[in-house]
Order: structure tokens, then C-alpha cells, then sequence
């Protein structure tokens, strides 16, 4: 039983870290386009992993691109009002 778990944990843990070496400069530049920030863009894009991470149900099996899914998710993260005040 344990080998299971320490085996699908090794799963999760390679699916996204090639999710992450795949989109995360692809995340990070588009937010940097649109915010003219370094700072911003990294959080942006942390922001992004981080619900990824979260939301594990939604990309660990799956056999579709989440280029789309991505896409979207970060451009609500780069328009929060508080990152929207900072660019006006």
C-alpha cells in the first residue's frame, strides 16, 4: 500500500513538473506583457502553479492540453484590481 502512494505521489509530481517547465515562461511573460512588472509576472505565474497544484483533479489525469485552461487562468490573476491600479 505504501509503495502506491509513494509511486502516484512520483505521478503528480512529474505530471506537473513538466506542466511547470512547459508554461510557467509562457505564464510569466504574458503577465509581464501586460503588467510591465518582473515582480508581478513572477507572482502571477506563482500564483498560477499554485492553484494548479491545488486543483490537481483537473490536470492529473487529463488527457487534453491546458493551454486554454492556463491561458485563463492567468489572465485573472493579472487582472486583479490591485494589480490593475498599479498599471493605470
Amino acid at each position: 500500500m505504501e509503495f502506491m502512494r509513494d509511486n502516484n505521489r512520483k505521478k503528480v509530481i512529474d505530471v506537473f513538473s513538466r506542466m511547470f517547465e512547459v508554461n510557467y515562461s509562457k505564464v510569466k511573460n504574458l503577465a509581464y506583457s501586460l503588467l510591465k512588472s518582473e515582480l508581478d509576472a513572477e507572482d502571477v505565474a506563482q500564483e498560477v502553479f499554485t492553484k494548479l497544484w491545488e486543483q490537481q483533479s483537473i490536470w492529473i489525469d487529463n488527457k487534453r492540453e491546458l493551454d486554454a485552461y492556463i491561458l485563463i487562468l492567468s489572465l485573472i490573476h493579472i487582472s486583479e484590481p490591485t494589480r490593475l491600479r498599479r498599471i493605470s
